[in-house]
């Protein structure tokens, strides 16, 4: 950065001590990919397109953290295959998510699920909508609570997989 100008400050989600650790979050996981000489505008505009959404409030505080981070691993190419079987590639189909493949499995590779394994279909096209759509349309959307449950469940798991720092702001969330 060689130069700025401040357009907002955010300065009322300083009241909200939830919002002011989550936000924290954002700029801690930002840190941890963050190096010096590398392009970072995607992630700049991540960052601060999800701030302005925690500070508008209309959607949950746990899907917008479910968007910033899968997006940041989007951003720095650590996302796990969202699009096809992680053992035959079919792209249809994709109802469980195998984090030891790194990928989601379609219903023939699988093998029988029980139904809490089993992923909604609104959840994998929420998880791929997040993988690619604009980032002026990131937070264009709602989901159901089982959906949001699911997209912790996978994000979180994987990010304790992928990442090997532990966050401390997120002790205090």
């Amino acid at each position: 950065v060689t130069s700025m100008k401040i357009s907002d400050y955010f300065s009322s989600d300083m009241k909200d001590i939830d919002s002011m650790y989550m936000g924290m979050y954002f700029l801690e996981l930002a840190s941890y990919y963050g190096r010096e000489g590398i392009e970072a505008t995607e992630t700049l505009k991540l960052i601060y397109l999800t701030l302005k959404e925690l500070h508008r409030n209309t959607i949950s505080t746990d899907l917008i953290r479910c968007i910033y981070e899968m997006r940041t691993l989007v951003i720095n190419g650590e996302y796990p295959n969202l699009f096809s079987c992680g053992v035959c590639g079919r792209k249809e189909e994709l109802d469980c998510f195998d984090l030891k493949r790194n990928s989601l499995i379609c219903k023939n590779c699988h093998g029988i699920l029980n139904e809490k394994e089993k992923l909604l279909d609104s959840t994998v096209y929420a998880l791929q909508y997040i993988a690619t759509s604009p980032l002026k349309r990131l937070f264009s959307f709602n989901v159901k609570d089982e959906v949001l449950i699911q997209m912790k469940n996978i994000i979180h798991q994987y990010i304790d997989k992928v990442i090997d720092k532990k966050f401390n702001s997120l002790d205090f969330l």
